[in-house]
């Protein structure tokens, strides 16, 4: 969800603002603040039901699968951030190591460790938070069995032949990388220490260690193509899995292949 934040423009792939077509939710989060399913459904659901009030057909774009959950289907409200517990999990995991949250994470909610990466850290904190303030796994705030959906959708993905893609998301960061490096630089030390949630975005915290002189740029980019591949790798199996996803073949006609499918699902 690297477009929410501002500042964080190489690697996120923001619209062009001159384009013809409104979109929402670009450049609301400053880098330091924090971003969760909860609070973008809520910003988002507004949006959602504005658009359709006007007769328009609102299109979400992206891969964040919970995010998307959380808006079209709902959760039960989650209790609201603590933060001295929040500040005590992010002291743990700065002396202990992000590995050492997840496996509690697996022992208390094997569920959301096995749906989240040990690398993502501010969902594993969120995750730990619930079960603690709550004593439910946040997990089982995600069961959608018995919840009807708010807005009916339908789920639209590309098909890529996995070596496809990846030799795409090769090509794409080693064109963004030498960007990507020049904002970091710009941005840390000398306005945030790049721990902050913004610059757990995919690329940045390769770029971060590379500014930090932890990596030589080739190491770092390689281990943003490795990342990048990763969360693609989970985008398909979580689209296969959790919804009914219309998988069309890229090429030609790909747009009005697109509409065709949506009024054949709607």
């Amino acid at each position: 969800m690297g477009q929410l934040y501002r500042k964080l423009d190489a690697a996120t792939a923001k619209p062009d603002p001159n384009l013809d077509v409104p979109y929402h939710g670009i450049g609301i989060l400053d880098p330091a603040e924090s971003s969760d399913a909860g609070s973008y459904a809520r910003f988002a659901e507004p949006v959602l039901r504005d658009i359709r009030s006007r007769g328009r057909l609102p299109i979400l774009a992206g891969g964040a699968g919970l995010y998307l959950r959380a808006l079209l289907e709902g959760f039960d409200d989650l209790p609201q951030r603590d933060n001295a517990l929040r500040e005590a999990l992010k002291k743990r995991a700065d002396e202990e190591g992000r590995e050492s949250l997840h496996k509690e994470l697996e022992t208390v909610d094997p569920a959301a460790a096995k749906s989240i990466p040990p690398g993502n850290i501010n969902r594993v904190m969120r995750a730990l938070e619930v079960h603690r303030l709550t004593g439910r796994p946040i997990s089982s705030f995600w069961d959608r069995a018995q919840r009807p959906p708010r807005h009916p959708a339908v789920f639209i993905g590309i098909s890529w032949e996995p070596e496809t893609l990846r030799e795409r998301i090769r090509i794409r960061a080693g064109a963004m990388f030498p960007a990507l490096l020049e904002e970091v630089r710009s941005l840390v030390p000398s306005h945030y220490l790049g721990l902050e949630p913004g610059f757990r975005c995919l690329g940045y915290p390769e770029a971060v260690a590379c500014v930090r002189g932890e990596m030589g740029e080739g190491e770092a980019l390689e281990a943003m193509i490795r990342s990048t591949c990763g969360y693609a790798k989970r985008q398909r199996t979580w689209f296969r899995r959790q919804v009914p996803t219309v998988w069309l073949e890229p090429g030609p006609g790909l747009a009005d292949r697109a509409e065709r499918a949506y009024r054949k699902a709607a």
